[in-house]
Parts: structure tokens; sequence; C-alpha cells
């Protein structure tokens, strides 16, 4: 599959799946940069190309919220919401428990996730389930 710089692509990432923004060629036959989030420059990765697939939604909104908890991150809410971490990675420890690793220096946990509508309702029962919270933080549109 080719895919050209600022394509919407559906990235996935095993446990968890989003919606990220091709901004380069491939660097090699096997990866790409990519936005984690489509427009915001802090979440760019180099990811293998065999894990993203064209889409062919609309997307016209990025939506922000802060998460916050005890206990283990519920990464299956990543999935639920089609949401994708900002300002930390997601990484296993030796027990396989989720341990979550800040890329920045910032209190919260931030996550986005991309819409066509320029509301969007977080499942805040469901976060709340697991013994997060979830509050919407911003909403930008896509430069597109």
């Amino acid at each position: 599959m080719t895919f050209k710089p600022h394509d919407l692509v559906i990235v996935d990432r095993g446990s968890f799946s989003h919606l990220s923004e091709i901004i380069s060629h491939p660097i090699e036959p096997d990866t790409i940069m990519i936005r984690m989030v489509p427009d915001d420059p802090s979440t760019m990765v180099e990811f293998p190309v065999n894990r993203l697939k064209k889409c062919t939604t609309k997307y016209k909104y990025v939506h922000y919220a802060t998460v916050s908890g005890q206990g283990q991150f519920p990464v299956d809410m990543l999935r639920y919401d089609f949401a994708s971490p900002v300002n930390f990675k997601i990484c296993h420890d030796e027990s396989g428990r989720n341990e979550i690793i800040k890329t920045d220096d910032s209190d919260c946990l931030i996550i986005a996730r991309c819409t066509e509508l320029k509301s969007t309702k977080w499942t805040n029962a469901r976060w709340s389930s697991f013994m997060w919270t979830i509050k919407p933080l911003k909403t930008l549109k896509l430069e597109r």
C-alpha cells in the first residue's frame, strides 16, 4: 500500500487502534513517520508501514481530554474511545502490567481522538468503571 504525507491512516497498536497522520514518505521500506494525533507535532513517531491502513472517513476535529485514576491504566478504554495517548507511552513491566511512561513534564495524562463532529461524547461512565476519570480539554479543527 502506498502512503503520502498528510494521508490519514488507522494505526494498529495491538490492543487498540486510532487515527493518525502520515508526515513523510517511507524512510525505509518498512517504516514511515507519522503523527499519532493528526496536526499535533508533539506526537511524531516512526512506525511500521505494515501496521497502517488507509482511512476513508472524513475526520474534521481532534478532541483532547485528560485522564486520571487509580490502579492500572485501562488500555482497553483507548480502544473503546478510538483514542491515542498524547503525552505518554504504554509499556509492559516484567509482570505484564501496563506501565505509563510520560513524555513531558505536565501533571496530567492527555489522550486525543478524531471525529467527524465538532462535539464529542467521551465515555465517562465506562472510564469510571475502571476507577478513572476523563475530562474534556479542548477541540481543534483539523487543517485539511
